[in-house]
């Protein structure tokens, strides 16, 4: 009983941590835009935002602490599992599978808010391809963490309770 609320309490701090974290992306996206910029074709002068370097680096701190924490969370329910039980098959390759798309998701969502802080990393003007959307879809990838999280304990639960 004691594990299953530890388990789900560590779940709702991973959506708590992701969802503040896809919030400070999106205030960091909003803090980019207000920076003055220029745009001709493909290429964009722009001034940087400290603001939104300072959200950015919040929101990827935050989706790597809910990263951290799942995968203990994973690691701690099937290291908890007594040698008698046998593991469901179809729940053991859900369960694999979740943790596999939480590492893509998280390996393509921290890279995407790492771009988008490091645009706006040094106080000045800068001229180069654009990187609107960088934060924004980083943002978005938190939510998406969050639900694949959700989604790898509950099978991972069901692994471990068979």
């Amino acid at each position: 009983m004691k594990t299953k609320i530890l388990g789900i309490s560590a779940c709702l701090l991973i959506v708590v941590l992701d969802i503040i974290a896809m919030v400070l992306a999106l205030k960091a996206k909003e803090a980019q835009n207000h920076a003055k910029h220029m745009r001709m074709w493909i290429f964009e002068c722009k001034g940087r935002s400290h603001d939104a370097y300072v959200l950015g680096i919040a929101a990827a701190v935050l989706l790597s602490a809910a990263h951290i924490l799942v995968n203990l969370l994973g690691l701690l329910g099937v290291t908890g599992q007594h040698e008698s039980q046998k593991p469901s098959p179809p729940s053991k390759k859900f369960s694999k599978a979740f943790l596999v798309l939480i590492w893509i998701i998280y390996g393509v969502g921290v890279t995407l808010l790492v771009i988008g802080t490091r645009s706006n990393e040094k106080k000045g003007v800068s001229c180069g391809f654009t990187y609107h959307n960088f934060l924004h879809t980083g943002g978005i990838l938190c939510v998406v963490h969050a639900i694949l999280s959700l989604a790898y304990y509950a099978t991972s639960a069901l692994y471990t309770s068979t």
